[in-house]
């Protein structure tokens, strides 16, 4: 028998954070051993991961519609620590044995809850919450110690990692939380896991601040399981705030260690929004950002230490703790670079990947971007969210930093240089380092781009299948490839997407890592298109095999799995152009507009772009204006062309009637302008449209897949992908648009 007014209390939870565009973690199972469970064994009962899974496939059934991620079990490890071994948690025993049996029923009982989340939610993505101390022996010398460590780290480490290796399906993620190192001391109680050393910094519940046992742990997982990970719960427990603020700062940058390490850290969710009851330790420990005053009718206190991480989320560096505080009486502090920006098209629409606090002069790898998370952790604890604002129909642009237009200037070529992001800043090293100088031989280019994007591989995860089709064309074939999710229930949106590489550039294995994840994220199938190159096959032909293979797929749309009216469209830099310039043909041509055109990167205007050396301003960083000059022609032999709109859609003189869009550029792209003119071109249109301009980034570095900018821009895409196919882009952009997007209201506070 189901309580169904317990979980129509979680409906609305769970429907009063969409609402207010957060999106939610939920925990199926956290410490608590209900009465007829506990009277039937509990976690001792050998079936147990059965009667769990029943629960799992029964709030997937009622909640799955409403849950984008799922936990499992909270602390399976602790859970039989604290109950069996301990005794201090429900049902209470002090039993080794007990204690291993309880461990071991709770890794089955994940994985059966996966099985059944998978049968009954099949979109939502499901992992487990892991406790993960740094075990360490008191004193290294002393036998008894290490042995007894080793016992603890098997227990509550190795083996719930390991089985997340071993099992035929752990999930889709992992959630390390960690507060700190256990030192373990064989003289103390064997039930206990001992003290920190005599000095140290302490919190309220005598646990040991020690950061670099996070950045540790998260390599550990991140070696041992494979999987994405969330750090789900991370913080401290005091009544002093400034040593919550020394918390943040010391964590986050061991994270950010973990991060420079290849560990595929996707979120941060912060422990904890507000002053929470902390089982057997009651309501005395004070974890919250928000405090709440049970002595005054519960009345929340924002510490300042919420304002400090609001600094962090929204302008990506960790140094923005320490910031200045806002003035209580006008709102405003001294004016810093990070702060959001006068109302505009762009203002706050920024992906932040913002490395510069504190670098050495000259060393743009000397500082990783703080780690910036997946919209999951958009619940007011995740770091680095970008939140976007979309204001009335700007004036077009004038100049770099124009009233209608706010940002910070581009500046010196070495201001910039110190800007970039370190992981772009890495792959251009690799790649600088066996590269051949700038060469216009085509076959070397080529060569060149193919090597580049190897650094750049990301195969498709295990819950998408890729298939290879052939499009007949006019005077020969092309191929599509299509990702898509492994055994959906219905027919799936698709995402019709078309490669850069300026015309000239790219094929069919240089876009993997905007294909996979996108399909993953939404989910969706990606139809990505090989069309033909320039120069041997100039304009119009790549546009018309766009055309041709995407009438191709609403034709075989049934063969496909794919709903042909769930169907939006995109490219990157040259595939963005002409993602804009197939919807201006198909409006030309009376066919329907799709759900979106997702614009990134892209050249909006093909007439030879002044250089601007030349009228001494530095040369921005990455792609060269001579470069796309190149590519321009390579693909409009005769200039006098480019003011064709179908390749110059910036030059057409309507644009209503197009699709809503998402236009995305690099703070650092020579086509920035471009874009942001083509953004208030589509607004003065009445189309609906939102940009983000992305710091810290050159043309197209975003795509360095295992970033942290990598997954958010791409989580922003399916963020807009599902409102788009969702029927949900409503107006000039509302909130309900983009789930990582404030538009119409205020962004949400963090909490």
């Amino acid at each position: 028998m189901w309580d169904t007014a317990a979980f129509d209390h979680y409906a609305r939870v769970l429907d009063g954070l969409r609402e207010h565009g957060l999106t939610a973690f939920v925990t199926l199972q956290h410490f608590t051993l209900p009465r007829w469970f506990a009277a039937r064994g509990g976690w001792s009962a050998p079936d147990a991961p059965e009667i769990f899974a029943e629960f799992a496939a029964e709030a997937g059934h009622r909640l799955g519609d409403r849950i984008p991620f799922a936990g499992t079990v909270n602390e399976p490890q602790i859970v039989a620590f604290n109950g069996y071994l301990k005794g201090n948690h429900p049902p209470g025993y002090r039993d080794r044995d007990r204690m291993v049996a309880a461990n071991e029923t709770l890794m089955r009982a994940h994985d059966a809850a996966v099985t059944a989340l998978r049968a009954t939610a099949p979109n939502t993505r499901v992992g487990v919450c892991l406790q993960l101390p740094l075990v360490q022996p008191a004193d290294p010398d002393t036998a008894a110690d290490v042995e007894l460590a080793d016992w603890y780290r098997e227990m509550l480490v190795t083996r719930h990692l390991e089985h997340l290796r071993d099992t035929p399906d752990p999930g889709d993620w992992v959630g390390v939380q960690y507060y700190t190192r256990a030192r373990v001391n064989a003289a103390l109680e064997r039930q206990r896991l001992g003290e920190p050393p005599a000095g140290t910094p302490t919190t309220q519940m005598g646990w040991e601040v020690y950061p670099d046992g996070l950045t540790e742990m998260l390599r550990l997982a991140g070696e041992t399981t494979g999987l994405p990970i969330y750090i789900t719960e991370n913080g401290i427990a005091t009544t002093d705030d400034a040593e919550r603020v020394a918390y943040l700062d010391s964590h986050l940058r061991a994270v950010r260690a973990a991060l420079a390490d290849g560990v595929d850290v996707r979120g941060y969710l912060h422990w904890s929004a507000f002053d929470n009851f902390e089982w057997t330790h009651g309501y005395r420990p004070r974890f919250g950002l928000i405090g709440i005053d049970r002595d005054n009718d519960l009345e929340r206190v924002i510490h300042p230490s919420a304002h400090a991480y609001r600094r962090v989320i929204t302008s990506g560096r960790i140094a923005a703790l320490h910031d200045p505080a806002p003035d209580t009486a006008t709102g405003t502090t001294r004016p810093t670079r990070t702060e959001a920006e006068p109302d505009g098209p762009w203002a706050g629409d920024r992906a932040k990947a913002d490395p510069t606090e504190s670098e050495p002069e000259g060393d743009p790898t000397a500082s990783e971007p703080v780690p910036e998370t997946d919209p999951a952790t958009r619940s007011g604890a995740g770091v680095g969210c970008a939140q976007a604002e979309t204001a009335g129909d700007p004036a077009p642009r004038s100049g770099p930093d124009s009233p209608e237009f706010p940002g910070r200037s581009a500046g010196s070529l070495k201001e910039m240089l110190m800007r970039i992001d370190p992981p772009v800043v890495r792959l251009l090293q690799r790649v600088a380092a066996g590269a051949q100088p700038e060469s216009r031989d085509l076959a070397l280019r080529r060569a060149q781009s193919a090597a580049t994007m190897r650094l750049a591989a990301f195969p498709p995860g295990p819950d998408i299948e890729v298939t290879e089709h052939t499009v007949p064309v006019a005077d020969g074939t092309i191929a599509v490839r299509v990702w898509r999710p492994r055994n959906p229930q219905t027919p799936v949106p698709a995402y019709f997407f078309l490669h850069g590489g300026g015309w000239v550039l790219g094929n069919l294995d240089t876009a993997e890592a905007e294909c996979g994840p996108v399909a993953s994220l939404v989910p969706c199938a990606v139809v990505h298109v090989d069309y033909r190159l320039a120069p041997e096959h100039p304009f119009p032909t790549p546009l018309d095999d766009c055309l041709t293979a995407y009438a191709w797929l609403l034709e075989h749309a049934d063969e496909l799995g794919i709903d042909p009216d769930l169907v939006a469209i995109g490219g990157a830099s040259a595939g963005g152009n002409l993602a804009a310039a197939m919807c201006l043909a198909l409006r030309e041509r009376g066919l329907p507009q799709p759900g979106l055109q997702v614009l990134d990167a892209a050249p909006f205007d093909l007439t030879p772009m002044p250089d601007p050396v030349a009228a001494g301003e530095p040369a921005r960083p990455g792609l060269s204006v001579a470069e796309f000059n190149m590519f321009a022609r390579h693909y409009v032999p005769e200039a006098e062309a480019a003011v064709n709109p179908l390749v110059s859609p910036l030059r057409a003189a309507d644009l209503s009637g197009l699709a809503p869009a998402l236009v995305v550029v690099a703070e650092y792209d020579p086509l920035r302008e471009q874009a942001e003119d083509y953004l208030a071109a589509l607004r003065a249109a009445d189309v609906p449209a939102a940009g983000i301009r992305v710091l810290g980034h050159i043309h197209g570095g975003w795509v360095v897949p295992a970033t942290v900018t990598h997954t958010l821009v791409n989580e922003m895409r399916a963020a807009a992908l599902r409102h788009a196919f969702a029927g949900t882009l409503v107006g000039p952009l509302t909130p309900r648009l983009i789930e990582r997007f404030a538009a119409a209201e205020p962004a949400p506070q963090p909490a």
